[in-house]
């Protein structure tokens, strides 16, 4: 049976670079050019702060997803702040059936005990997911270009 939680980096770091990697050669446009090197420094920052969530699927203990947020301010709206997500990713042999669905209502149940009432959830042009986000009640906001200068 799987389990949702909410972790801290302290045991989420050790588990999840296996997952990351998997993670990076799906969505990230440019994986060969620029290596997964996350700033841990930053990130336990960031949790030190109280501006970090790590939520967690894990199957009989073994982390087989992920969802990631950061609590930021919203710099057009003085004093209120919006949670966007970080990364997403579970492991493909659980992609079938709900637990994508799960991990992603935990994480806004939890967001939203917390108080906070935007979510915002990136996806990628390599791997979209933008059907279960309609399906999640979700709008499409915004598009982003990049270009490698």
């Amino acid at each position: 049976m799987l389990k949702y939680q909410q972790e801290f980096l302290d045991t989420f770091i050790p588990e999840v670079l296996e997952l990351a990697e998997k993670d990076w050669a799906e969505v990230q446009h440019d994986n060969i050019a620029v290596k997964l090197n996350p700033d841990w420094d930053i990130y336990k920052s960031l949790e030190k702060q109280g501006s970090l969530y790590v939520f967690t699927c894990r199957d009989d203990n073994k982390l087989v997803g992920y969802f990631t947020a950061l609590i930021v301010p919203n710099l057009h709206s003085k004093g209120s702040f919006k949670v966007m997500n970080d990364a997403i990713f579970l492991d493909k042999p659980y992609r079938k059936g709900f637990a994508g669905v799960r991990l992603i209502k935990f994480a806004e149940d939890c967001i939203k005990q917390d108080g906070h009432s935007t979510l915002l959830i990136n996806t990628t042009e390599l791997n979209p997911i933008d059907k279960l986000m309609d399906r999640l009640g979700y709008t499409k906001v915004v598009t982003s270009f990049e270009k490698e200068l």
